[in-house]
């Protein structure tokens, strides 16, 4: 595993070839990985919708800017997603390393930004995040996202201490809504580099349903004993909803579920994802080896997609 990864992605400095019309909506089409930074910078930019699936949204506004991001330049719904925004002459722009979709971008003359290639897209984080800041002229943003190039290195030995604690076990990742895509980044990266079912949900709404299924009850105990609840605490959330995570923290202890309380350093919100991605990428690391599975391949999903 490089030490290298955040800092080559905090010093990169996105090109944009072509014009990018100035507006108040963006839709965002990804999928995967390269959906990650969309569902990230929503959090900041609430104009930003997000769209993974075939085509283009069914509200889809003519006024809109229709941003389509793939990574590989192969996705098959960002392609979708991409050929009906130009058929019905929607304003587009493009994200991407290579493939057909960067191509197309090219031959139309449509603007592009074409990001370093060589990783997956899981690991693109953010490349994509300052991709798509330079395309909505967020330069400040960019810099702000970019001012973290050491915690890899940060986050190191509790990144250690996670992987140990995650050993065998069923991740399930519970944070408020405003760290909602901290935990969803950290839920497909375990899914992805790990090779474990890995799960995140947020407060307060998880405490209206999904925590009953946590109860080792009769013969479901069996069911619950692989499960790890990994609390995502942050003293900047809500009052109450601190109170709730400690409360389901108490409940669970007490049945003997497995609990995990992550506490979130203080800092803005670019730091508390960053630090959350490496904490948890490092610990994926970590069990990827203890499992013996390769990091970067993801061999299931490959086979999936030979079928379509």
């Amino acid at each position: 595993m490089s030490t290298a990864f955040l800092k080559e992605q905090c010093a990169y400095v996105p090109e944009i070839v072509g014009d990018i019309p100035a507006t108040s909506s963006v839709v965002c089409g990804g999928m995967g990985g390269s959906a990650l930074h969309a569902r990230v910078l929503q959090g900041q930019l609430p104009h930003i919708q997000m769209h993974t699936d075939y085509g283009v949204p069914e509200n889809a506004s003519p006024d809109a800017l229709y941003i389509a991001t793939s990574y590989s330049g192969e996705t098959e719904e960002t392609l979708s997603f991409f050929n009906e925004a130009q058929e019905r002459g929607y304003r587009t722009a493009v994200i991407a390393a290579g493939g057909s979709l960067l191509a197309k971008a090219k031959a139309k003359n449509i603007p592009y930004i074409e990001v370093p290639s060589g990783r997956e897209p899981r690991d693109a984080f953010l490349v994509l995040v300052k991709a798509l800041l330079a395309l909505l002229g967020e330069q400040e943003r960019m810099a702000a996202w970019s001012a973290y190039p050491d915690l890899e290195e940060e986050t190191l030995e509790e990144a250690k201490l996670l992987a140990t604690s995650l050993e065998a076990g069923i991740p399930l990742i519970y944070s408020s809504q405003r760290n909602e895509p901290a935990a969803y980044l950290a839920k497909i990266t375990l899914n992805e580099t790990a090779k474990v079912p890995a799960f995140s949900n947020t407060f307060p709404e998880l405490n209206h349903n999904e925590i009953q299924g946590l109860d080792p009850l009769g013969k479901t105990a069996e069911l619950s004993e692989p499960l790890v609840v990994v609390l995502y605490k942050d003293a900047s959330d809500h009052e109450r909803i601190q109170v709730r995570m400690d409360a389901l923290e108490e409940v669970l202890r007490k049945r003997n579920v497995k609990v995990i309380s992550i506490a979130f350093p203080e800092g803005t919100y670019e730091y508390k994802v960053l630090w959350s991605l490496m904490l948890v990428r490092t610990a994926a690391h970590l069990l990827a080896d203890t499992y013996g599975v390769m990091a970067d391949a993801t061999p299931l999903i490959a086979d999936f997609k030979k079928l379509l």
